[in-house]
């Protein structure tokens, strides 16, 4: 395949030099040098765009969304996290790994949830459940003579180390900055 045949195989799919590149993740470079000429399309390429080209749209479709989501990821590690609702305010920190959610907070809180990666708005999505010990006044609520759960969803920007986030929950709603700490230990 030359230069040529690529542009117009690519035209003929709708794909973008970006997206070509997630499909098959390699670099937008090496996608710009064989777009120029510069270096020779390889072999698998070829091969991957036949098969794609026999794809059904919708079908095609999925596969560049996979794409876009398998490198869209959270960055997994320590985060701090200031919250307040119409109870007040708190802090607490909170550990991304792997899809899981887990930590605590001033009041005694224990957050446990998961976070998905959402190809579509390119955010993560927050669920979370907050244990609040008996006798503990929460930001949403007053203290409680028996131990109760808050059910919490948000989205929060992967690629931001610094934001914001509004969240709802089963008692109103919430608000939350967050900034990252650190890294979680590879050993």
């Amino acid at each position: 395949m030359n230069k040529n045949e690529l542009k117009n195989a690519m035209s003929a799919l709708g794909l973008s030099s970006i997206s070509l590149a997630k499909l098959l993740d390699v670099t937008p470079r090496a996608v710009s040098m064989w777009l120029t000429g510069e270096r020779s399309v390889p072999g698998p390429a070829v091969a991957y765009l036949n098969l794609f080209s026999k794809l059904p749209p919708s079908q095609q479709q999925l596969e560049i969304q996979k794409s876009e989501l398998e490198k869209l990821t959270m960055r997994d590690g320590l985060y701090q996290l200031e919250f307040a609702g119409p109870n007040g305010s708190g802090y607490g920190v909170l550990i991304f790994e792997d899809g899981r959610i887990y930590g605590s907070d001033v009041g005694a809180g224990k957050w446990d949830g998961t976070y998905t990666m959402n190809p579509t708005t390119k955010l993560a999505d927050l669920k979370l459940r907050v244990e609040m010990p008996a006798g503990e006044q929460s930001v949403l609520g007053p203290a409680q003579s028996f131990s109760w759960n808050v059910d919490v969803t948000a989205t929060m920007d992967p690629a931001n180390d610094v934001g914001a986030i509004n969240a709802q929950t089963n008692l109103g709603p919430a608000t939350a900055k967050y900034k990252f700490m650190r890294s979680l230990p590879t050993a």
